[in-house]
Formats: C-alpha cells, structure tokens, sequence
C-alpha cells in the first residue's frame, strides 16, 4: 500500500516537472525580436520567433507596417558575412496568417557567426531588397534533453531511497510476522 503512494507522489513531481516545461515552450509564439526596416518604397517589421544560434533554425515573420495596396513577394536568404565559412542559406516562407501581406519564415544557420537575411520585396511599388543582420550564437554545450537528465537526477536517487527503504520496511515487517 506504502509503496503505490510513493509511485503515485513521484508521478505527480514528475508530471509539475513537464508541465512547467511545457509554459515554456508555449510561450515562444510571442516574437522575442521586432525590427522595423524601409525596404526601398516598403516599411517593414521584421520579427524574430527563436533565438539565432549556428546548427538552428531561425522562425521569423516579416510583415508590412501599413495593409499593402495589392500583391507582395518575398525572397529571403541568409548570407554569411566575411568571417563566416559558409554559404548562403535560402528560407522557407509561408503566409502569415495573422498579418495581411506578411510572411513567416524559417532558414536554418548551420554555423554561428554574422549573417544577413537579405529580404527581397516585391509588391505595387516595384522590388526592392535590404539585409537585416542577425548574429547566431555558439550553439549550447549540452543538449536540452540531456540538461533536464542531469537535473533531473538528483529527484530520481531521493525517488530510488524512498522506494528502496519501503521495501525495507515491508520485508521487516514480514520478517517480525513470521517469527
């Protein structure tokens, strides 16, 4: 009996523990980055949904400040700068369902370092491009998942203790009633 209390006491921390990640994960769909950019005739923002880091990729949104008057394209690349061993990366984009005449986008940065997402417009004022700079950080030391593994751990030995001395306790107790 003792001892479905612990299994049930260790699935609840083990639960509050996921879902206190899980907060965290939602609240990424929040822009971390906004950047307003003139893109020839074209007023911009340009928002970033994730933190740049090499070996990533980068979410971002680009949407005009004012409703265009007709159609808009875009093209974006992330071009390396001079001290990067890289090439140039072309990103996927999607329409944006939350801004009339944006986009978002997803390219991935294989490297850290400084690059440019070259953003070319093309809309009823004519084409036009400009490059914002985006500066992708050293990707972390250890994985994510491996972090929570090690932090984890110490919940897991104080888990295996309580257990291993349930069990104690029930043999002892058996142990009294047979003699």
């Amino acid at each position: 009996m003792r001892t479905s209390r612990y299994f049930a006491a260790c699935a609840i921390l083990f639960g509050l523990a996921l879902a206190g990640a899980g907060r965290v994960a939602a609240q990424e769909r929040a822009p971390l980055k906004t950047i307003d950019v003139r893109i020839g005739p074209y007023a911009m923002t340009v928002s970033y949904y994730s933190e740049a880091a090499g070996g990533r990729p980068l979410l971002f949104g680009i949407a005009p400040r004012e409703a265009p008057a007709g159609t808009m394209h875009y093209q974006v690349t992330a071009v390396p700068g001079t001290l990067v061993n890289a090439v140039p990366v072309k990103a996927t984009l999607s329409p944006d369902p939350d801004h009339a005449g944006g986009v978002r986008g997803t390219v991935n940065l294989p490297v850290s370092g400084q690059w440019m997402l070259s953003i070319d417009v093309d809309g009823p004022l004519g084409s036009s491009f400009e490059d914002v700079p985006v500066l992708a950080a050293a990707p972390p030391a250890l994985p994510q998942w491996l972090g929570w593994a090690i932090g984890l751990l110490p919940i897991w030995a104080i888990v295996g203790f309580v257990l291993a001395q349930a069990l104690r306790g029930r043999r002892a107790q058996q142990a009294a009633l047979a003699h």
